[in-house]
């Protein structure tokens, strides 16, 4: 979920299931739950959501619910990452190395401090390399 921290989920889950933290009840948290334990109160039954209801949010939270109960174990199916590179220490010179957030595939669209990964590349000025990545 974007903009959501790890603390803050571990927190929200704590709101939830107190702490009996376990698969048997993770496999139980509904969105609804979830919205709640987020401070977030407005109804979300079935296809109704509520007004203050974000199409957005809602999304996040049934992918997350969906990951809870075990349903999506890896994003990369969906979004492969590039091909790893070999990369020896000094093949490169005057190159310097990024380390990107992503949450799909080669998209830069995490953010660092709940990103799904981080994709790391060694860049030139003519040429780049991606050595590899790294999940949180």
């Amino acid at each position: 979920m974007p903009r959501t921290s790890s603390a803050d989920l571990f927190d929200a889950l704590y709101n939830c299931l107190g702490e009996d933290i376990n698969e048997t009840n993770l496999n139980q948290i509904t969105v609804t739950n979830l919205k709640t334990a987020f401070g977030q109160t407005y109804e979300l039954d079935g296809e109704e959501d509520g007004e203050d209801a974000d199409a957005n949010d809602i999304a996040h939270l049934k992918e997350a619910v969906r990951i809870l109960w075990g349903e999506i174990e890896d994003d990369e199916h969906q979004h492969p990452l590039p091909p790893i590179e070999f990369y020896s220490e000094g093949e490169m010179p005057q190159s310097i190395r990024v380390a990107v957030a992503s949450n799909s595939g080669e998209n830069l669209d995490g953010h660092f401090g709940s990103c799904l990964r981080y994709l790391v590349y060694q860049l030139g000025s003519a040429e780049k390399v991606f050595p590899g990545g790294r999940s949180q």
